[in-house]
């Protein structure tokens, strides 16, 4: 595998640039500005093809929901929800409930979510209490049934998309895929109800609260702790020092690298010099699409053997010559002919 320091010396030194000795510290702008192309077009080049050196595996562990008869203070118009110190059942929160959805009482109540851990007895809801305020005045005073799921998982920072087709993505544990839309349309369709059950749908949408992570939703809620496993085409590492590589194939990088010198003679005003590189760009561009990438099994049609065996069947009384013949065609079995 190439470093990025030795492709960006090679653009260089076609872009008549001086070389450069690193890619750290205190670079040139003439440096600065070709790695930073080069960034650019390696985390778009990933789009194209389903690179195998880019493809990595991911796991996801989904946690079991908890469901507890407790005495819970709430009051309308706070975002605040503690656990009764008359309260025996034994349930504290974690820091990892924090974005756990929560629900008190019957089905059809207001579903929330859980903004803030504070302590192991009070948590922040993600919207103010709009129900009846009930603060427990001892330890007689009636519990509600509290929900507490799990349906929003992390994907990791470097996820462009799934190895594959996207309803694939988890096929083997029996999870479909849907789109956002349609998604939201289903969870509507069950009513307001945190359902404990084994996931049979996901969509992939929005981000994290740190705005890093893309998430994974799943429906219904996970009633057990499961681990799903899962391949995925990984953004590619942004070059930042002298022995970081480039993870695409050597054959490709002179794509990669006109694609660079393409964008880079964009600052000129040659137009007849833009075109050029644009022109080689995508004769590069075409060759590398048109190769075989070997990164799953590619589906092949082939000819029914037992339809052209019953073809042949049926003419041997012509001398058993195996030719076209009719209405059929005879390598493709019963295919009729326009």
């Amino acid at each position: 595998m190439l470093t990025g320091l030795q492709i960006v010396n090679e653009l260089e030194d076609r872009l008549g640039y001086p070389q450069s000795a690193t890619l750290e510290g205190r670079i040139s702008p003439d440096t600065r500005k070709v790695l930073g192309l080069l960034n650019r077009v390696l985390k778009n080049m990933g789009a194209i093809e389903q690179w195998p050196m880019l493809r990595s595996e991911g796991t996801i562990i989904t946690q079991a929901g908890v469901q507890n008869d407790m005495l819970v203070e709430r009051t309308n118009g706070s975002d605040l929800l503690t656990i009764s110190t008359y309260d025996t059942s034994g349930f504290t929160f974690e820091v990892s409930h924090k974005q756990w959805a929560i629900q008190l009482g019957v089905s059809e109540t207001p579903i929330y979510r859980i903004s803030e851990v504070i302590s192991p007895r009070i948590v922040r809801l993600n919207r103010v209490w709009i129900g009846t305020t009930e603060i427990p005045a001892d330890a007689n005073d009636d519990t509600v049934g509290v929900t507490l799921a799990m349906d929003q998982y992390v994907l990791p920072e470097d996820f462009d998309r799934p190895t594959g087709e996207w309803e694939d993505f988890l096929s083997s544990y029996h999870i479909r895929g849907a789109g956002p839309e349609e998604f939201a349309k289903l969870r509507r369709s069950q009513g307001r109800t945190v359902t404990l059950d084994d996931p049979k749908v996901y969509t992939v949408y929005g981000l994290d609260p740190s705005e890093s992570y893309q998430v994974l939703h799943l429906h219904p809620w996970p009633q057990e702790q499961t681990m799903l496993q899962y391949y995925y085409q990984r953004l590619h590492p942004t070059l930042e020092h002298d022995v970081d590589h480039v993870l695409f194939p050597q054959t490709q990088l002179g794509m990669i690298m006109e694609a660079v010198i393409y964008l880079a003679n964009r600052d000129y005003e040659d137009d007849q010099r833009m075109q050029a590189a644009l022109m080689e760009f995508m004769q590069q561009f075409k060759t590398a699409k048109g190769a075989n990438m070997v990164v799953q099994d590619k589906k092949i049609l082939t000819p029914w053997r037992g339809g052209r065996a019953r073809s042949v069947r049926d003419i041997r009384g012509m001398g058993g010559a195996r030719f076209d013949y009719g209405e059929f065609f005879d390598v493709a079995g019963n295919t009729k002919l326009p």
